[in-house]
């Protein structure tokens, strides 16, 4: 039994490597890894209020941590969902109905990208809106965590749509790929 589960392991994890040395599969891996460059980068503002950013109770090594892991998440999550997705596929080939899966996958990613991109543009805005002084918050009230939480929904949003795009990307190669070769 123990052999079994070994194998299943191994072929599960050649199955991603094989997924991951797709062109997009490439892209999806390294968008898990976008986070962790904005923390080195700061390109998008993430910070302790009132000198980096609008962060009061979290600090930014959390939600990048945070983020990293929904974007983790994203990818294993669509990666778990092949079988699937490749059964309906091949449905798709045979009967010629409707929208193929293959562009429904690449329109899925094309809206998670914008969305992706609005979460951002939304970021942008309410860390410019200097809600605690704007608001009289500048006292330690922890109901404000809450406002943190707003922040860490958007910075995350952006950063799991974003990967969701690619991974579906992806997953569209990966699937055209493991069709043709059958």
């Amino acid at each position: 039994m123990g052999n079994m589960g070994t194998s299943k392991v191994i072929t599960e994890l050649k199955e991603f490597i094989s997924f991951l040395q797709t062109l997009w599969g490439i892209l999806a891996g390294v968008s898990v890894l976008f986070p962790l460059s904005n923390a080195l980068i700061k390109i998008i503002p993430l910070g302790k209020w009132p000198d980096e950013g609008a962060l009061k109770y979290f600090s930014p090594e959390q939600v990048t941590v945070i983020t990293m892991l929904i974007c983790l998440f994203v990818m294993f999550h669509i990666f778990c969902k092949r079988r699937l997705l490749k059964a309906e596929w091949e449905m798709n080939q045979k009967d010629f109905k409707g929208v193929s899966t293959e562009k429904r996958m690449q329109q899925n990613s094309v809206n998670s990208f914008f969305l992706g991109i609005l979460a951002l543009l939304v970021y942008f805005s309410i860390t410019h809106l200097d809600f605690y002084p704007l608001f009289g918050w500048e006292s330690d009230n922890p109901i404000y965590v809450f406002v943190d939480i707003f922040f860490l929904i958007f910075y995350s949003a952006f950063f799991g749509l974003v990967t969701r795009a690619f991974v579906l990307l992806g997953m569209t190669e990966y699937l055209s790929e493991q069709m043709e070769s059958q």
